[in-house]
């Protein structure tokens, strides 16, 4: 399975990927290649920073297709 995949399949399943699970899962140090590759590919990944014990990270995750609010029109009130 290539870098990409695993990377991928981790946020898959775990919701989210920090520099240390990429690191763990797929042995990368470089994710922010990987996830650019992945959004090339028509991936939607977005980035959340995060910040604890004086540090800070991007935490990737998968964006959630919108949906559109269905709005029912006054005809739908009418008697």
């Amino acid at each position: 399975m290539s870098e990409d995949a695993m990377i991928l399949a981790h946020i898959r399943a775990a919701g989210s990927i920090t520099p240390s699970q990429a690191y763990e899962s797929a042995g990368c140090l470089a994710r922010h290649s990987a996830i650019a590759r992945l959004r090339k590919r028509g991936h939607r990944i977005i980035c959340t920073m995060r910040r604890g014990n004086g540090k800070m990270w991007g935490e990737y995750s998968l964006s959630e297709p919108q949906q559109l609010a269905l709005i029912p029109s006054p005809a739908c009130y009418a008697d």
